[in-house]
């Protein structure tokens, strides 16, 4: 069940809020206005929040919800072992190109006969 309400509505303009169902996928939202309410462009917040009725999906939202926070908690170590582990491929493949362009130069020289 999803609870839909409006805020922020300027004074004299009130709305009741509405339900959407487990299954539902969409609610109406009727907005009512005195007399005195003067016209004019508002800007208003349509919100929802969400109801679970069922003990069984609560534990499972939260024992997902904790995964997910240690899941970020890890992201800053892990990203660091990476780059650790970056930082040996890149060297290496600087020192292959520069034994390459070595190599190249030694065969074109005794190519020459130098």
């Amino acid at each position: 069940m999803i609870d839909v309400s409006a805020e922020g509505l300027p004074a004299g303009v009130t709305c009741k809020g509405a339900s959407i169902s487990g299954n539902g996928t969409s609610a109406t939202l009727v907005f009512s206005a005195s007399e005195d309410v003067k016209p004019g462009n508002h800007f208003i917040k349509i919100s929802g929040t969400s109801r679970i009725e069922s003990d069984a999906a609560v534990k499972a939202v939260a024992a997902s919800q904790a995964a997910l926070t240690k899941a970020r908690t890890a992201l800053p170590a892990l990203d660091t072992a990476l780059q650790k582990t970056a930082e040996p491929k890149t060297k290496a493949e600087a020192a292959r190109k520069a034994a390459e362009v070595t190599a190249n130069r030694r065969r074109c020289c005794c190519q020459d006969g130098k």
